[in-house]
């Protein structure tokens, strides 16, 4: 089958909305005030790049196939005060994936 060739790029980076903290893992903060004074919304920061390609039928003009392989980053940041004293916690996960379909024609049963 003869098809067009879309080559595909994209990038993106930026913030998630701050979450805010919630309590100790289910337990009421409440319950235990000298924890912790304050905890500050976690900050969240993504980047994501995806590169693929779409085959278009030239003589259906419709998509036969969608392949796209990516990878992504993720950076959290949180500060917590306790008195005079402050705790910064940061984290970072990554990855890969990949996704294809595959498009094809069925006749009604």
């Amino acid at each position: 089958t003869s098809c067009w060739m879309i080559e595909i790029k994209l990038e993106g980076s930026g913030a998630l909305p701050e979450q805010a903290a919630g309590g100790r893992r289910g337990r009421d903060r409440a319950a235990a005030p000298a924890v912790l004074n304050s905890i500050l919304p976690v900050e969240t920061t993504m980047e994501v790049e995806i590169e693929g390609r779409l085959l278009v039928s030239t003589e259906d003009r419709r998509p036969v196939l969608l392949d796209l392989e990516g990878s992504f980053e993720r950076e959290m940041e949180r500060t917590m005060e306790r008195g005079d004293r402050t705790i910064e916690m940061s984290g970072s996960s990554e990855g890969t994936f990949k996704l294809g379909v595959s498009v094809t024609e069925e006749s009604p049963e």
